[in-house]
């Protein structure tokens, strides 16, 4: 992979300014090519290969919360205060945490998911 970072002047709106921020470039070299592009906020002085490692994980995190959606209901909330979305989001974070340890662990699926349960 090779990468490179770039300070740029971002827009608020038409007319004025926004913050400066990195643009990261990074460009897989070794298979087919393929480049992703992303900002950052980090200090200049950020070493480049840590923004690299922040980018690449942000893949597991978005493929983590989507299986919590589907695994313990992290997208079924219906509540009308922080302290209620609090209360639905830890258990349900917790939930998760739990389920991705087990499956590290066991290191598989259980293949017997639709059968009795064996004593």
């Amino acid at each position: 992979m090779r990468a490179l970072v770039v300070r740029v002047q971002t827009r608020r709106d038409e007319s004025r300014p926004g913050k400066v921020k990195g643009l990261v470039v990074i460009r897989r070299v070794d298979r087919a090519a393929q480049v992703w592009y992303t900002s950052s906020n980090a200090p200049t002085e950020a070493p480049l290969q840590k923004l690299v490692q922040v980018h690449a994980g942000r893949h597991s995190i978005e493929e983590l919360l989507q299986a919590g959606k589907g695994e313990v209901g992290l997208s079924h909330y219906e509540v009308r205060s922080c302290v209620g979305w609090h209360h639905h989001m830890t258990p349900s974070l917790l939930a998760l945490q739990f389920l991705v340890s087990e499956k590290k662990r066991l290191g598989r699926k259980n293949p017997r998911s639709n059968g009795p349960a064996v004593a």
